[in-house]
């Protein structure tokens, strides 16, 4: 009997651990599925936070291409009328010389006939003066001419005179 109360023994204490095991067991599967259905939900959030980060990073390049493209047009733009301000400066310099060269040409001309014209100017003062200045020694001469041969006759005409008188007072005198 010692035996069959040490199998039962045995038996019950098998049993009691095969409840427990069994307790254990359906515990343990209750924690794996808990487990499970956390590492599931990590997995997702996990998942769905490499999809936002992707997002972003697609964003990011998407931006990065427009401000690319965007500095791209930026540059052709900037490239393109500093072109066209350098053909106007070349073309404004090339006007502003052949303006430079037109006034200097009417500057010369003026200049010229300036020069033309006091030249003129000085050669008439000149002919004028020398005219004025021949005139009044032929005047001076002439006068002078004028002057002797008055005198001349006037001697003469004074001692034919004076010889007529004399010749008169004779004739009649005597």
């Amino acid at each position: 009997m010692k035996h069959s109360r040490l199998i039962t023994t045995i038996f019950l204490s098998l049993g009691v651990m095969g409840g427990v095991a069994a307790a254990a067991s359906q515990e343990s599967s209750g924690q794996q599925a808990k487990a499970d259905t956390s590492v599931s939900q990590k997995a997702a959030q996990v998942s769905q936070e490499a999809q936002e980060v992707q997002a972003a990073q697609q964003q990011v390049q998407a931006k990065a291409l427009q401000a690319q493209q965007k500095a791209q047009a930026t540059y052709k733009a900037m490239h393109t009328a500093a072109k066209e301000q350098k053909q106007q400066a070349v073309a404004s310099a090339k006007e502003t010389k052949a303006k430079a060269a037109q006034h200097t040409a009417q500057a010369r001309g003026r200049h010229t006939v300036h020069h033309a014209h006091m030249q003129a100017h000085h050669t008439a003062r000149h002919v004028h003066a020398h005219t004025h200045s021949v005139v009044h020694q032929a005047h001076s001469h002439a006068h002078q001419h004028a002057s002797n041969v008055l005198g001349f006759f006037s001697h003469h005409a004074s001692s034919h005179h004076m010889n007529a008188m004399v010749a008169l007072n004779g004739h009649f005198g005597a």
